[in-house]
């Protein structure tokens, strides 16, 4: 279903089949519904592993529902280690890739040490941070046009939109918002490394995060604000390449990695290397024997947006998109209803998807 046919839907249930009788609900209303009902599927359809070592996963439920997320299903995504600068702490971090939501599986890439002394070296890499600035067009509408272009990488409004967007621009300059989601999907769609907000240890307000050089431009004129940081890593030394050793990460909760690590026969080891998820990183503990080069994750993604404005359809299985039009009809109504709808808000109060 495109987002057009999720909408008609949408209000055919509530209006009783055009009977027009309950309130209309505006196309950015019906959207957000939408898209809160996407995200709690995709929720419903994970379930957290409840085996030791690995705490920090999640399995899909059985494999309708893995269909359903194979979309927004990422396998064998590498990522190169490294070590905090002045951290005392014998572990190596891989920053998660920006657009990470649940982790399936990790293993890490090793070589054995055989009685080698470690050696690192310092590694600067310049991020820029780019201010997702409001328009400076004096009246509406506003967001008719606009571009933001990350190094080789840009997207224009409304060239890049979907065939059948009903774009117009937005009557708020605060309606910049409502561009976010879909501007930084379809950057990353099309190669750009970028983060929004948070990347390692660092948080910028309303930014995107990035490596290359980013511009922004609105209704015809440049708003580009922006800074830059360096992020200085230590890499092991030297880094010709070397063959490396698969294994499973034993992944543990925050609270068990310490406790686990002083622990004799369950303390990290290159047989089963203790890896823990905190913020956008996931952290492998080694010791002398062993070091940690590199990891693969296998994870669920961030889907893109449902938006019928900006003609974003829903990008899970689209056997699925019939449910998600439910769920959302379901919500609503629970909304608008006596003595059902009450029924349906205890219901809805977080106690739906436990996880």
């Amino acid at each position: 279903m495109t987002a057009l046919e999720m909408h008609i839907e949408v209000n055919q249930s509530l209006q009783k089949v055009a009977a027009n009788s309950t309130k209309k609900f505006l196309t950015e209303e019906i959207d957000w519904v939408l898209n809160k009902m996407q995200d709690r599927f995709i929720q419903q359809c994970l379930r957290p592993v409840e085996i030791p070592g690995a705490k920090g996963r999640f399995q899909v439920v059985d494999q309708l529902k893995q269909d359903a997320l194979k979309p927004i299903t990422v396998t064998g995504h590498r990522i190169t280690t490294y070590k905090v600068v002045g951290e005392l702490l014998e572990r190596v971090v891989a920053d998660l890739p920006g657009d990470y939501e649940y982790l399936l599986g990790d293993m890490s890439h090793y070589r054995l040490m055989c009685g080698e002394a470690k050696s690192f070296e310092n590694e600067s890499t310049t991020y820029a941070v780019l201010n997702l600035s409001k328009t400076t067009k004096a009246s509406a509408p506003f967001y008719v046009t606009g571009a933001i272009t990350i190094g080789s990488y840009t997207i224009n409004i409304p060239a890049d939109l979907g065939v059948e967007n009903q774009y117009a621009g937005f009557p708020l300059k605060e309606n910049v918002t409502l561009l976010r989601d879909f501007l930084l999907h379809k950057l990353r769609a099309a190669g750009a490394k970028v983060y929004w907000e948070n990347f390692a240890d660092k948080h910028y307000d309303n930014s995107i995060i990035c490596t290359q050089t980013p511009a922004l431009t609105w209704d015809s004129s440049v708003v580009t604000s922006s800074t830059t940081f360096s992020h200085t890593v230590q890499k092991e030394s030297p880094r010709e390449t070397v063959t490396l050793n698969p294994v499973d990460n034993r992944l543990l909760s925050t609270y068990d990695v310490f406790t686990n690590l002083n622990t004799p026969f369950y303390k990290t080891s290159y047989k089963s290397p203790v890896a823990e998820l905190a913020g956008q990183r996931l952290y492998i503990y080694e010791d002398e024997t062993f070091t940690v080069r590199a990891v693969t994750i296998t994870y669920i993604r961030k889907p893109r947006p449902i938006s019928l404005v900006l003609g974003s359809n829903c990008e899970l299985s689209s056997s699925f998109h019939q449910t998600i039009c439910d769920l959302a009809v379901e919500y609503l109504k629970g909304r608008m209803e006596n003595p059902q709808g009450e029924s349906l808000i205890r219901q809805d109060l977080e106690t739906r998807v436990i996880i």
